[in-house]
């Protein structure tokens, strides 16, 4: 039975994490991740400031085997890298269980992750490798299954933040013409950044569409 699950990790606990905390207001949003026999490439995200700074400090980290920038929509740029993957690190750990990662992004010191495990055994697998890695500070926030997701198709398989950010957005006419309400108010609301709303809103966002209009989300070249 396929499980759908959805926790938050310290950032200090992944190997990014050293980059990510000499930046304040640097949010990364991981969009695909593509393993391979020695490593894994992600595409993700980047907000905030001081971009081109963070750029150099992921260009010189010793991990990231090459970084491409790709695009840059409204100051947020979309990169490709390809990173060593070490054994015993979180990230070896989902493709050892053959997770799918479904949604991550950092927010507030910490990373939030949506994985779909392929059936109760592996989730275990992958919980035991956390431990036996001493990967500590993992926090589930909710288990499903694909039965259970069925029986709430109407929320799209968005996570709680999203469906949350998507509620508020719409009943404050974010997406009324001419808009009565910005991002920045509606990120205070929430108590979260500016960047991790914009995330959570277009991700959703992209969910709701994608469904609604029967589509495969579109690759990644």
């Amino acid at each position: 039975m396929t499980l759908s699950v959805e926790f938050r990790i310290p950032i200090e606990s992944l190997p990014l994490g050293s980059v990510i905390s000499n930046f304040d207001d640097i949010s990364i949003e991981l969009v695909r991740v593509i393993p391979t026999r020695d490593g894994f490439i992600p595409y993700f995200w980047v907000a905030g400031k001081e971009l081109d700074t963070f750029e150099c400090a992921l260009e010189n980290h010793p991990r990231i085997l090459s970084l491409e920038l790709l695009d840059v929509v409204n100051r947020d740029r979309l990169y490709q890298a390809e990173w060593d993957v070490k054994y015993g690190e979180f990230f070896a750990g989902i493709i050892d269980t053959d997770a799918a990662v479904l949604e991550a992004y950092s927010d507030a010191g910490k990373w939030f992750f949506h994985f779909r495990f392929p059936n109760h055994d592996q989730l275990t697998q992958f919980y035991n490798y956390c431990i036996a890695n001493k990967i500590t500070g993992i926090q589930i926030d909710r288990v499903h299954s694909l039965t259970e997701r069925a029986s709430h198709a109407h929320e799209f398989d968005l996570t709680p933040e999203q469906r949350e950010a998507l509620v508020l957005a719409a009943q404050r006419g974010y997406f009324s013409t001419p808009r009565e309400v910005t991002l920045k108010e509606l990120a205070t609301e929430l108590g979260i950044s500016q960047q991790a709303l914009s995330q959570r809103v277009r991700g959703g966002t992209e969910k709701v569409v994608l469904e609604a209009l029967k589509l495969t989300p579109p690759e990644l070249e």
